[in-house]
């Protein structure tokens, strides 16, 4: 295979002969071909259609917007259909556009009818109506990219399918996906300013008729602010078998954390669920749930597991069955209090990976790409910094931090990147700086959290008392 820049390679291929793409890119019945460094918007059609082609890889590229908006005409990022051997690695993909009714027609990367392997890895995938969607495919892998904030339709019948879907693998029943591996991702649907569009997610990572499904290490984090009714952070649904959900972080997805709805053959092991309010007033942590009748379910097995929920009521459920799938083995989990005492605050204990979390060759060039581990990717531009989820600081300073019992002190505090403060043992109103004045009669250690879109942080000041007021 020979390596070119993207614009020589269009030529070649009799394409677009320029850099900077404007119309649909596609791909017919090639092999063998690289791009590399591609910027490429479209108004009308997708922006890459990959069709039947093998040996593809598309890098360190700017895909987006795409299409038009407030329409179902097909507006995605990256269309493959059929062939196989293709990777899609450390481009920014955005298709931005609405559609307005829910059917994959503004999807950022749509795989259907191809045998793989396909590979997706570090990129950073944003706004589109479902980020990734799998259709009667095999062998796809998606491995640290950054899923964030899907769009969903402006309309749809289902109420189900009006939200999108960071990953869904879903198939024809006579047609289902097999061999599908997400792992090391990020997801996360925010309703945070700093982000382009708000999240409107249902299921962040669903699986309907597909045969062998491994989904590990990924950590997927859920909006406080958003009341979704259908939202699970993973989900082994419909007709789906052989389904592993292992060692994931999943918080705040609002419905249930972990689910499986049916399928033979199903593992939840070692995943750290945390879901705090708000929440449905039937959340679980893990759900077995099943009720696809009459489509078996069972046997699952739910070891060393760490969950809690507590729902709207305040019932807490961090484990629920509905008796539907058997056997249902359950060994060495930590539910209820036990497991929040663990995991609360998810952001310290299990702090979110850097974005994108593994880069295949450079860092997507994005406005959220955090990541330190490689150069920056050349070519196209993905906007100004700061990324909205840089991790906050934390400052409190006392004045004077020695006085007499009953003399006051001046308690000052500042952060950067928080949304708000919280004091322990005096209080900040919420407000992410601000001073106030306490007295004390002993020596006394506070305490200030603060809280933004990227985690917390903490600091501590100490304020010794001795002797007696005159």
């Amino acid at each position: 295979m020979i390596r070119v820049l993207a614009f020589l390679i269009m030529l070649a291929a009799g394409l677009a002969q320029a850099q900077t793409q404007t119309t649909t890119l596609t791909i017919s019945g090639q092999n063998n071909v690289t791009l590399t460094g591609l910027t490429i918007s479209t108004t009308s059609g997708d922006c890459i259609d990959i069709v039947n082609s093998s040996n593809v890889t598309i890098e360190a590229s700017q895909i987006g917007p795409c299409g038009s908006n407030n329409s179902t005409n097909t507006s995605k990022g990256i269309s493959i259909t059929g062939g196989g051997s293709i990777n899609i690695y450390d481009s920014y993909i955005h298709v931005e556009n609405l559609a307005s009714s829910c059917g994959d027609s503004h999807d950022g990367v749509y795989v259907t009818g191809a045998n793989g392997p396909i590979t997706l890895q570090g990129n950073v995938i944003a706004f589109n109506e479902n980020n990734v969607r799998l259709l009667n495919s095999s062998n796809i892998t998606a491995s640290g990219n950054f899923l964030l904030n899907t769009r969903g339709a402006a309309a749809c019948g289902d109420p189900d399918n009006l939200k999108g879907h960071s990953l869904q693998a879903w198939a024809d029943p006579s047609n289902p996906n097999s061999n599908i591996n997400a792992s090391n991702n990020y997801v996360l649907d925010s309703s945070d300013p700093t982000f382009k569009f708000p999240g409107a997610s249902s299921d962040y990572m669903n699986f309907g008729f597909t045969n062998g499904v491994v989904i590990q290490n990924n950590w997927i984090g859920g909006d406080p602010n958003h009341t979704d009714q259908h939202a699970c952070g993973l989900i082994g649904d419909d007709s789906s078998n052989n389904v592993q959900i292992l060692n994931n972080v999943v918080s705040n997805t609002f419905n249930c954390g972990i689910g499986i709805a049916s399928g033979t053959n199903q593992m939840v092991s070692g995943n750290k669920v945390l879901l705090t309010p708000p929440t449905t007033s039937f959340a679980a942590g893990i759900s077995i749930n099943g009720g696809y009748s009459p489509v078996p379910c069972g046997p699952v097995s739910v070891s060393n597991n760490i969950a809690y929920a507590i729902q709207s009521s305040g019932w807490i459920q961090s484990y629920y069955d509905n008796g539907y799938c058997k056997p249902v083995t359950l060994t060495g989990n930590t539910f209820d209090q036990a497991a929040y005492n663990i995991l609360y605050p998810i952001e310290q204990t299990n702090p979110p990976p850097l974005i994108p979390p593994q880069p295949h060759s450079c860092v997507a060039a994005s406005p959220y790409s955090t990541q330190t581990s490689t150069v920056t990717c050349a070519g196209g531009g993905g906007g100004p910094p700061p990324p909205p989820n840089q991790p906050p600081t934390a400052s409190l300073s006392a004045s004077p931090t020695s006085v007499k019992s009953g003399q006051p002190v001046k308690l000052s505090w500042s952060s950067t990147n928080a949304t708000g403060c919280t004091g322990q043992g005096f209080s900040t109103g919420g407000t992410p700086s601000g001073s106030v004045t306490v007295t004390l009669t002993s020596t006394t250690t506070y305490q200030v959290v603060c809280v933004g879109s990227g985690g917390s942080a903490a600091a501590s000041a100490t304020v010794r008392v001795h002797g007696n007021p005159h």
